[in-house]
């Protein structure tokens, strides 16, 4: 028996037709400055997986994490990020904090607990999608925020262990890895410190196992 391929290329096609908010709003980024930008959207949550799959190669990852910024900033904000960095005016990782800053904007969750389920989330879209329609979302690109869809990541991977031998150790493991305070905050280009394909699998067996 063979599984299902992933979900990425499903959550970008997705993605393709989604509209964009177009409530902009001041957001300030770290050494960076003042940003002109949209709240994460369930739509960036594509470009966000794919700038950390771990198995997508180092230049488009990058060129993923650019789109994720692009994405959600007003009008020609990011080429006036790059004139900045090319006077040395702007830290050479500005990209990168503006993602982690739009990728965190109204959570109190990390970067990394933020991209892991962003990840979990691309790889098993059509589950995640499917369980969302079945909840009376018709339109799971039409909520307000990419965070309702991590929600339900984490929730499902939960509720999922909770039947499970072990369970509690497992929980345990899951939360730790989303949000251990040793966890490596940076490299947001790449995937999570301790975080790989096998991972995704491995936190998603009993969520997969209860879908089928």
């Amino acid at each position: 028996m063979f599984d299902p391929p992933a979900g990425y290329l499903d959550l970008i096609g997705d993605a393709e037709t989604a509209p964009y908010s177009e409530r902009f709003e001041p957001l300030v980024v770290p050494e960076v400055g003042v940003l002109t930008a949209r709240r994460p959207m369930p739509s960036g949550l594509a470009d966000l997986a794919m700038a950390a799959n771990p198995e997508v190669a180092d230049t488009e990852r990058a060129d993923y994490l650019v789109n994720f910024v692009q994405r959600h900033l007003h009008g020609d904000e990011l080429e006036r990020v790059y004139v900045a960095m090319m006077a040395g005016e702007a830290p050479v990782d500005s990209v990168e904090r503006i993602a982690r800053a739009i990728a965190t904007w109204g959570t109190a969750r990390p970067y990394l607990a933020v991209v892991t389920l962003a990840v979990m989330t691309a790889h098993h879209w059509r589950t995640i999608r499917t369980k969302l329609v079945q909840a009376g979302v018709a339109d799971v690109m039409r909520l307000p925020t990419a965070h309702i869809l991590l929600d339900t990541t984490e929730a499902a991977v939960l509720e999922a262990m909770s039947g499970e031998r072990d369970s509690e150790l497992q929980r345990k493991a899951f939360i730790d890895k989303l949000y251990s305070p040793l966890s490596d905050p940076g490299a947001p280009a790449g995937p999570p410190r301790g975080f790989t394909a096998e991972d995704t699998e491995d936190s998603f067996d009993a969520f997969a196992a209860a879908a089928r």
